[in-house]
């Protein structure tokens, strides 16, 4: 079949053969992420079969082309990039855009402006495709990441299941984390059991303490959940020190390392031995964790990984192709000496 004009062919031919509209086929020439597999393969055989030049679709991409990645990350402090995980997921998508000829913006956003500023910087800035690290129960910023997709921005979202057509995610298995620890826990005889994460919900966060509070429901135990006011050291430590006086239990499950060190700092101001008195465990296996003393057990991430997949995800789109839309990667318990049996008249 040849276009119907007898000159060469147009998109409303190819759309016209493929029984879509013209607006799909400009989908499906640029990359946008928002077109079904099967709709754009049926595009692509009208392209094919018509003889649509392919210079003509190179020279469409061209135009929108731009070798920037952004990485957006929601949070209220000013310390973003000292958090040793948004660190390693920098440090991971520098790497593999580098190794793509691409550069990454980073982009700090508050957020209570997150929704605002978002789309301040793509009226200001072009980039390939965004990676977000966003703050916030599950499906709080599903406005903000529909209207991305709907604008053909390629997105991949951190530790979110993506709820937009078009839109990708790098998880970890929080689950199976949360889980392997509870049942390290239990398997050494504790009982008393708490869990201590952030008073700000994070999806990753939520779902470790899920795995946890799943392995401990099964053996019968009704586990608190104290919440620190921080993410951080300090603020963990502080909350911790009136608990462990008021009703200690012999293990605390933090959700992430830096609560476990304020735990360990906790558990030192109130002259508890760890493991002896308390054992505490953490999770995300920051570089510190094998460093304090005592070690750390906790469950390993590697963020640099999920950095790279991120950054592969969105280059890939750019460039036309259609990488999977959940890369879930494996985490890894790893028992050092903050974990022991629980006192003898716990």
């Amino acid at each position: 079949m040849k276009a119907g004009n007898g000159d060469r062919p147009t998109i409303r031919d190819v759309a016209r053969l493929a029984n879509v509209s013209p607006q799909t086929v400009s989908n499906v020439i640029n990359a946008r992420p928002v077109t079904r597999p099967e709709t754009r393969r049926r595009v692509e055989d009208a392209i094919r079969e018509l003889g649509y030049e392919r210079d003509a679709l190179a020279r469409a991409l061209r135009l929108r082309r731009t070798h920037a990645l952004g990485f957006l990350m929601e949070d209220q402090s000013r310390l973003a990039l000292q958090d040793p995980a948004h660190a390693s997921l920098l440090t991971g998508m520098v790497e593999r855009a580098r190794q793509h000829q691409y550069t990454v913006t980073v982009y700090v956003s508050s957020p209570e402006n997150i929704d605002r500023y978002v789309p301040g910087v793509l009226r200001q800035q072009r980039v390939a495709g965004l990676f977000l690290s966003l703050q916030g129960p599950e499906g709080k910023h599903a406005t903000l990441i529909e209207r991305l997709a709907e604008q053909g921005v390629p997105v991949v979202v951190f530790e979110q299941p993506p709820n937009a057509p078009g839109v990708r995610a790098v998880m970890s298995d929080n689950e199976g984390g949360g889980s392997q620890v509870a049942q390290h826990l239990l398997d050494l005889g504790h009982r008393r059991l708490a869990i201590l994460t952030g008073t700000t919900p994070w999806p990753g966060g939520d779902r470790r303490f899920n795995g946890f509070l799943q392995v401990t429901s099964a053996a019968g135990l009704d586990v608190p959940i104290w919440r620190s006011p921080g993410w951080n050291v300090e603020a963990a430590r502080a909350t911790m020190r009136p608990l462990l006086l008021e009703r200690r239990p012999t293990a605390v499950f933090a959700a992430n390392d830096l609560l476990a060190v304020g735990v360990l700092r906790a558990a030192e101001d109130s002259h508890l031995a760890v493991p002896d008195d308390l054992s505490v465990a953490g999770f995300d296996d920051f570089d510190f964790a094998s460093m304090v003393r005592p070690a750390l057990t906790t469950v390993r991430i590697d963020f640099a990984e999920m950095g790279e997949w991120a950054a592969e995800t969105l280059i890939s789109i750019a460039e036309g192709g259609d990488p999977a839309a959940i890369v879930t990667l494996p985490t890894t318990l790893l028992v050092r000496q903050s974990t022991g049996v629980p006192p003898a008249d716990a």
